[in-house]
């Protein structure tokens, strides 16, 4: 998935300032993803380590239908679960 196609929800954009989270983590997760999981056919996961945040996983969903990037955060029970 291209992620200069993808559009940044108003959910994201309110989310990114109250999680710390840097647009181009999210961008670079789409693009450079360590897993991703099609949860079903309008909803996807892109987990990535963000070595800048102390290795935490960062977590983005996307509805790869319409190409929005719904919301995005550090997951730290998935890391545990397969050891990224």
């Amino acid at each position: 998935m291209d992620s200069l196609e993808l559009i940044f929800s108003q959910h994201l954009k309110n989310r990114l300032i109250e999680r710390s989270i840097k647009e181009e983590w999210i961008l670079n997760t789409v693009d450079n993803f360590d897993k991703k999981v099609e949860i079903a056919d309008d909803e996807f996961y892109f987990y990535k380590r963000i070595s800048a945040n102390e290795n935490r996983v960062l977590k983005v969903v996307i509805n790869p239908m319409s190409k929005i990037i719904v919301t995005a955060h550090f997951d730290r029970t998935f890391a545990k679960k397969i050891n990224l």
